[in-house]
């Protein structure tokens, strides 16, 4: 049975998850949207058009809502496809908001069997008077049946406050290597630069290790863990401590309940910063998603994080809330 319709894939990279759970290697795009993604995208597709409603809220009380809809131009599969897609979204803080709007393309040049290739979603985007290009591409390439390694490069707005207000961009590139070292087991290991447009770097190191607990039940377990120094800490714009770590580790399911597909991730750790100030994190994820009659199939998706991992944060005890619901239709 299909599990997943190509278009919302096409929505899901626009705002591609970091540190996806299911699929390796995993992009680490750091913005919010992106920050506490542990669920995979789908392993299948059908050909379709998809409306995606989003909305965000945290603890500084910035809320957004976004709009976005996405149209294949060009379709020869599931794995080798080009489309278009425009958005809009709403952000609100106290007395304070800012809409932003977005056009933008996807390409797909993907091996089924191998998973390498290419994936590349970018193009304009405006906040006020500011206008900036976006981008999110993956190049992956399998060395062996066990090892492949993914080069990224990532770029988008700051999406805080003061973040939106400077037109502040980040801008992401990275290598990542992942490596099967059983059947059951799975490493994974990833450096990369962080550029800001207020000139501050960041180096970023992170490691993931995933074990299949009960294969045939889709339950398994993974442990995280990653840290980054920042070259020109503080500011207001944006979370930036001189250094940074997190680590945790958590359970993960997929499975079927029904006509539903049933993916869901959980997890506790604990963050450092600036080697000193230490807090307790947690994660919680789940996503749902079926098709109905006519081919027509429903994603719902939530996630809550506690953790200043995101770009996006403002301190510590920083809490962030994720919705998104994408409605997908055959042509």
């Amino acid at each position: 049975m299909k599990r997943a319709a190509l278009a919302a894939t096409l929505l899901a990279h626009c705002i591609q998850p970091a540190w996806t759970a299911d699929e390796i290697p995993e992009s680490s795009r750091p913005s919010r949207a992106s920050s506490v993604g542990l669920i995979g995208d789908y392993e299948d597709a059908i050909q379709g058009n998809a409306v995606e409603l989003l909305g965000t809220t945290d603890s500084d009380h910035l809320r957004s809502v976004r709009l976005k809809a996405a149209v294949l131009v060009d379709y020869k599969s599931a794995y080798d496809f080009v489309a278009i897609s425009a958005g809009g979204t709403r952000y609100e803080q106290a007395d304070w908001s800012a809409e932003r709007y977005s056009l933008g393309g996807v390409v797909k040049k993907v091996d089924r069997a191998t998973g390498s290739g290419l994936l590349a979603s970018g193009g304009l985007s405006g906040v006020g008077d500011s206008l900036r290009a976006f981008l999110d591409a993956t190049w992956n390439a399998r060395l062996s049946e066990s090892t492949g390694v993914e080069l990224m490069g990532q770029r988008d707005f700051v999406e805080t406050r003061a973040g939106l207000e400077a037109g502040t961009m980040t801008n992401f590139a990275g290598a990542s290597v992942d490596y099967a070292a059983t059947e059951r087991l799975t490493l994974i290991g990833l450096g990369a630069l962080q550029y800001f447009s207020d000139d501050n770097r960041r180096w970023h190191l992170r490691g993931r290790a995933i074990y299949a607990l009960v294969p045939q039940e889709g339950l398994s377990v993974q442990v995280r863990a990653r840290a980054y120094e920042s070259s020109r800490p503080g500011g207001a714009l944006y979370f930036n401590p001189e250094n940074f770590a997190q680590a945790d580790v958590g359970l993960r399911l997929r499975r079927s309940l029904g006509d539903w597909r049933v993916l869901a991730a959980a997890g506790v750790g604990r963050e450092n910063i600036d080697r000193h100030n230490e807090e307790p994190t947690r994660y919680l994820e789940a996503r749902m998603e079926r098709s109905f009659a006519n081919n027509l199939w429903l994603v719902l998706h939530y996630v809550v994080d506690h953790s200043s991992t995101s770009d996006a944060s403002t301190s510590g005890h920083y809490t962030w809330q994720y919705f998104r619901a994408a409605v997908i239709f055959p042509f």
